[in-house]
């Protein structure tokens, strides 16, 4: 309706004609209202905590990327371990008679290179003088020191070198006067050997050598310097034992 027309309204119905003018006055004053405008906010919108979220609608789909974090690996390189073992063997040329012994050693493993050292004791033999019931009693101590390079196939198969530094000791026997004589011992020489894991962290080791002496101590017998022992030019000997992982 336009501003300033005139409608003109008539009926016989009071009632009826109260509510038509009561809705006629509603429109006019509608009509002239101004219109009500919505603004966004400015500013920074305020921080919504967890417990003011709005609950979860199930059935909403999407892919939430996890956040990832770079670790650097706790061992770096090839892996290393540790055994320890008891060794036992049989050796020939450094005393006057096949004699045996045992060890303790400790070996590190770096891939497919090991590293061991031991402490060996071979135990005395006679060697008799010309005087009757008269002569020395001659043992062996060492420690040894043995590379090698393994390769795991069927077990442990190696070559190794090795490196024997120690002492020979000789104590008389069938004189007044017994004397105990001591003389360094240095070899070097090559060797092969195998292991393998009987139970877990348990290894059976098996080993063979031939080691060359390169101190050749001379000992005689009092009175009369004679001479009672002097190792060979060359040593062999044989092992078996078993080691243990430790780390």
């Amino acid at each position: 309706m336009g501003k300033g027309a005139v409608r003109t309204v008539t009926n016989s119905d009071c009632f009826l004609l109260t509510e038509t003018a009561a809705l006629i006055i509603a429109l006019a004053i509608d009509e002239q209202s101004p219109a009500t405008v919505r603004t966004q906010p400015t500013g920074p919108r305020p921080r919504v905590g967890d417990s003011e979220r709005p609950p979860a609608i199930f059935g909403q789909t999407g892919t939430v990327a996890p956040a990832t974090t770079r670790r650097l690996p706790f061992r770096s390189g090839p892996p290393m371990r540790f055994r320890a073992g008891v060794i036992f063997g049989a050796e020939t040329g450094s005393l006057p008679k096949q004699t045996t012994g045992m060890g303790l050693g400790v070996g590190m493993h770096v891939g497919w290179f090991e590293i061991t050292g031991s402490g060996w004791y071979w135990m005395e033999r006679a060697a008799p003088a010309m005087q009757p019931q008269s002569g020395g009693n001659v043992s062996l101590f060492y420690g040894e020191l043995r590379a090698c390079a393994n390769l795991n196939r069927a077990g442990q198969w190696g070559l190794c070198a090795i490196g024997d530094a120690g002492w020979m000791r000789v104590k008389g026997y069938g004189v007044d006067n017994p004397l105990t004589s001591y003389s360094a011992m240095f070899s070097i020489g090559w060797g092969a050997q195998w292991s393998v894991e009987i139970k877990k962290h348990v290894y059976f080791r098996i080993a063979v050598q031939s080691t060359a002496n390169l101190t050749r101590p001379l000992f005689v017998f009092q009175p009369g310097n004679e001479p009672v022992h002097q190792p060979s030019n060359f040593s062999a000997r044989a092992s078996a034992g078993v080691e243990m992982l430790i780390w």
